[in-house]
């Protein structure tokens, strides 16, 4: 990766969103991940972290393609620790960032581990909201705060973060799973 001090080593890469329970509108935001990020990173390992390794794994043999499939660990706490810690960059893609206060509070956990280590977190593509509770978003503004670059997906996310209290920029980009899918379609969706 540029600017990385190691000369021999290949960086990686951990992302994680909701793999586990993801259906083809994940894969195709992780295939934008990979297709547009991978290069401008210097083509990094990538690791997927998924509550369903075994789901997640099946899913991703069904990705034509691809210059390298990721590699799959455990989304929890305690596994995603060892993965941060080797990891160049930690990035939130896949889904958005939404209601489930239970699994808000883990990203946010994973978040701060990041920066406890000194790694880079990345927001990238991800929606915001519905929020059922005052708890979910105060999470989500927290997670967005601690990273160094939140790209949503649309206007009305940012709006809806600015609304919970997010006072840092968001920036706009398509849609990751649409820009993947006009990639391979080779038109626009």
């Amino acid at each position: 990766m540029k600017g990385h001090r190691s000369t021999n080593r290949r960086g990686q890469v951990l992302t994680f969103g909701w793999y586990g329970s993801e259906h083809p509108g994940d894969i195709a935001i992780l295939g934008d991940l990979i297709w547009r990020l991978g290069p401008l990173l210097g083509n990094p390992r990538f690791v997927l972290a998924s509550s369903d390794v075994q789901h997640t794994r099946c899913l991703l043999t069904a990705a034509e393609g691809w210059p390298e499939l990721p590699a799959v660990v455990e989304a929890r706490l305690r596994s995603a620790l060892r993965v941060i810690a080797h990891s160049d960059l930690v990035i939130i893609g896949g889904g958005p960032l939404m209601e489930d206060s239970t699994a808000m509070a883990g990203w946010l956990r994973k978040v701060r581990l990041a920066k406890f280590v000194r790694k880079p977190v990345v927001v990238y593509g991800c929606g915001v909201g519905p929020f059922h509770s005052a708890e979910a978003a105060r999470d989500i503004v927290r997670i967005c705060e601690q990273a160094s670059l939140v790209i949503l997906r649309d206007d009305p996310s940012a709006a809806l973060l600015t609304q919970a209290g997010y006072s840092g920029k968001a920036h706009i980009a398509a849609d990751p799973s649409i820009a993947y899918l006009e990639k391979r379609l080779g038109e626009p969706a």
